[in-house]
């Protein structure tokens, strides 16, 4: 039954399959560990399944390598160069190549992957049904992890950004459970969505929290959901939990944080208008342009700021990030890439109906979210968070999908709605 919903057929497909789902199963516990190379924080063996499970796609679904022929091959070559010859070019190009390699395999492993394995109505509902199952598991594992450890994340990722973000990106399947007719699949979603509210409470994130206030008014603006249904309940619970938890986040006197990323976008801009051309490499040492760099504020001293700096050595936006590591033409022809994807699928919103198995705000929601965490987090340097942000890029309905091809069938709509 698994392989005649998924339309594998060869074994080669089926591999693909199995290569793509284990793939995913990594990115959302991050287990296997396995270290490939000591001394390097990158997380390379994440990497390599990403780029296994492209490959795979690649060569044994049909029409595969054709579809690199096209514009969005052409984009995903032009990004892999740049960001090659830049990581080559690093003044560190051991670290710079590893984090590069992450990077492009599990941007474009995870894209590519979606376009070629996820194309079919059948396919994206089995590949929803999975997401959701990898939720629960990584949402209860949080709230075991937070009794037996006092915070969210220690047994699933390295600091609860990468987390959160992960959550926010596998939320899609929830919506795709919410919007289906049958009320046991609606409850289940809701249920799992609290959980993850739960997660966010809990995570010492203040943004988290006020994140789905912020979307639900997105939804609202371009007519995704109702009014009534946002505010009835999400709303009020949201502004009562945000409001304890924000007050409670300034007692714990978190704002130097926030002084830091004011100064931190104003240095890495600064420091990419001197290699504007292909950066200094991902996560290059700066400590020559913190030199020379003059602060902008007084929130705090130059010496805090210096030493944070090179601590962290990013730019708390992972935009600007790419715009010093890799240079303005590669963060510029990626974010046009994603804009256009984007806007081509709050366009296509006219055509979308609660019958199709990616109901229009499951894309948006999640995709919404990421892009503002991404703002103020380096998210697409973990391959995790890369992995499944372009993923749910790739399912974005491309020609006329969202009006007819690509819509739920009788049979699967019957079945599973």
């Amino acid at each position: 039954m698994l392989w005649k919903n998924l339309g594998a057929t060869t074994p080669g497909e089926k591999l693909t399959f199995l290569l793509f789902f284990f793939t995913t199963f990594n990115a959302a516990f991050l287990q296997p560990h396995v270290t490939l190379i000591p001394g390097i924080r990158a997380k390379l063996f994440t990497g390599v399944l990403c780029l296994a499970s492209m490959i795979a796609a690649l060569v044994f679904v049909r029409g595969g390598l054709k579809r690199l022929v096209s514009l969005e091959g052409v984009i995903s070559a032009i990004l892999l160069a740049l960001a090659a010859v830049s990581c080559a070019m690093s003044p560190t190009p051991e670290e710079s190549l590893s984090r590069g390699f992450t990077v492009m395999a599990s941007s474009l492993g995870g894209f590519w992957c979606a376009r070629l394995l996820l194309n079919t109505p059948e396919r994206r509902f089995s590949f929803a049904w999975y997401v959701f199952f990898l939720l629960a598991g990584v949402l209860v594992t949080c709230m075991i992890t937070f009794f037996l450890r006092g915070n969210v994340w220690q047994l699933l990722d390295h600091n609860q950004h990468p987390l959160i973000c992960r959550i926010v990106l596998m939320s899609f399947a929830l919506l795709v459970m919410v919007f289906r007719k049958r009320r046991w699949l609606r409850i289940s979603g809701v249920v799992l969505i609290a959980l993850s509210f739960a997660v966010y409470s809990l995570s010492s994130i203040r943004s988290a929290m006020f994140m789905p206030l912020v979307i639900g008014g997105a939804l609202l603006i371009v007519g995704a959901v109702r009014f009534r249904n946002v505010f009835a309940i999400i709303v009020p619970s949201l502004i009562i939990i945000g409001a304890v938890y924000y007050y409670t986040s300034l007692q714990e006197a978190k704002l130097p944080g926030d002084y830091y990323r004011l100064e931190s976008y104003a240095f890495s801009w600064d420091t990419a208008m001197k290699k504007p051309l292909l950066g200094i490499g991902l996560m290059a040492p700066r400590d020559e342009y913190l030199e020379a760099y003059e602060m902008c504020f007084n929130d705090m001293s130059k010496e805090k700021f210096v030493n944070t700096a090179k601590y962290l050595n990013s730019s708390e936006n992972v935009f600007l990030t790419f715009m010093v590591g890799l240079g303005i033409p590669f963060t510029a022809l990626y974010m046009l890439s994603v804009i256009t994807l984007y806007v081509l699928l709050v366009h296509r919103r006219r055509h979308a109906n609660r019958r199709m198995v990616l109901p229009f705000p499951a894309l948006l929601f999640p995709l919404t979210a990421g892009l503002l965490h991404f703002m103020v987090t380096d998210g697409l340097l973990q391959p995790q968070v890369s992995w499944f942000f372009h993923i749910l890029l790739g399912m974005i309905p491309v020609r006329n999908e969202m009006s007819g091809v690509g819509s739920d069938s009788p049979s699967l709509a019957s079945s599973t709605s």
